[in-house]
């Protein structure tokens, strides 16, 4: 096998040592092949930097913010500038990930160097697992081609980053938006204002995922009625319908949206909230999907992702099978092809929605 089918991705994980260490491997070549050779055939690229362990995350970035201010340097700046080398060094590269937790704002004044020198890139998928509004203008501007179809960026309260990256990638046919988890506000539902960014700008866009709050938490009946919960469902649909070319939608349903109370509108729980069952749940969810996907004739496949496996535990198919799965569960709705429902396996790579490999089973 040529050693550069070997090496199509390359994936750096870990905290900041062990990181330093690989990097530093990996651009002097110090392996058992000539990784400078191997580093020209790098189509996809995924660097995680994370602290060590978790307790420590506030810690760590801190010591960021300190070396910034002039205060007692530590290493991350060497980090940044091995992380730089390394990714510059891909020629063909296609797909960049950068997942960078507190580094990001230590490597922003390094990549804008290295754009500055005036590396092109033919990137087409491009994830910041970083506030969009903190990325530098100057990377934006880089980015501002027709090359790039797919973008994953973490947003804020309002639309304002929908209207910037509209402003600087029109041509996006796959958009992923996730909220910052430490926002402090439950951003319940797409409003007006983004639905109508997303539709005016976004003129190609073929696919859209919303995870992170940002999601199904409006449209689960906690404290709704069944009248109320389709009102909001309809909006939902009616602003999916406003993208003209979407034909794949993508939602994620976290814990917290079931902790809330679900109420079932009929006389058995006489309009009471009641805790449903797993089973329940499980079942209510399929109505839902279904109800969308008949409002939303354009769509081809809805995904709903569950992010909690003990969700599944206890609950069965009609096939008797164990509708469990490692990490994450999707149900996958076909309108072309009946309803048909399917699991997700949220460990392997699937090149279409990112989250996984499809498990089929009989509904």
């Amino acid at each position: 096998m040529m050693v550069d089918r070997l090496f199509a991705h390359i994936h750096l994980a870990g905290h900041v040592d062990t990181i330093r260490d690989t990097l530093h491997e990996f651009i002097s070549g110090q392996r058992f092949f000539n990784i400078k050779d191997v580093r020209q055939c790098v189509r996809e690229a995924t660097i995680t930097i994370a602290p060590p362990r978790i307790a420590e995350a506030d810690e760590w970035v801190a010591s960021i913010e300190n070396s910034r201010r002039g205060r007692p340097r530590s290493n991350h700046d060497e980090l940044a500038r091995n992380l730089v080398s390394c990714v510059l060094a891909m020629n063909d590269l296609h797909t960049l990930s950068l997942n960078l937790g507190g580094v990001t704002r230590a490597l922003e004044p390094h990549i804008i160097d290295a754009i500055h020198k005036d590396r092109k890139w033919n990137i087409a998928s491009l994830r910041f697992f970083a506030p969009y509004s903190n990325i530098p203008k100057t990377i934006l501007e880089h980015y501002q081609n027709n090359t790039l179809e797919s973008l994953h960026v973490y947003t804020g309260e309002s639309s304002s980053e929908i209207e910037t990256a509209a402003e600087y990638h029109p041509g996006l046919k796959r958009l992923h938006l996730s909220v910052l988890p430490n926002t402090g506000t439950m951003i319940a539902s797409m409003d007006f204002a983004r639905w109508k960014s997303l539709s005016t700008k976004f003129l190609d866009l073929e696919w859209l995922a919303l995870d992170e709050k940002l999601s199904l938490q409006r449209y689960t009946p906690g404290g709704y009625s069944a009248v109320q919960f389709r009102k909001e469902q309809r909006g939902l649909a009616r602003g999916l319908l406003r993208l003209k070319k979407l034909k794949r939608v993508a939602f994620t349903v976290h814990k917290e949206g079931f902790e809330r109370k679900l109420i079932e509108n009929n006389d058995r729980h006489h309009g009471e909230p009641e805790q449903l069952t797993p089973f329940e749940q499980n079942r209510w969810y399929r109505k839902v999907i279904c109800k969308l996907a008949g409002d939303c004739p354009n769509l081809e496949e809805i995904c709903v992702m569950v992010e909690f496996p003990e969700f599944y535990r206890e609950t069965r198919g009609q096939d008797g099978q164990a509708m469990v799965v490692r990490r994450r569960t999707v149900y996958q709705i076909s309108p072309k092809d009946g309803f048909s429902v399917g699991l997700m396996e949220g460990d392997s790579a699937d090149e279409r929605y990112g989250y996984g490999r499809w498990l089929q089973y009989a509904a």
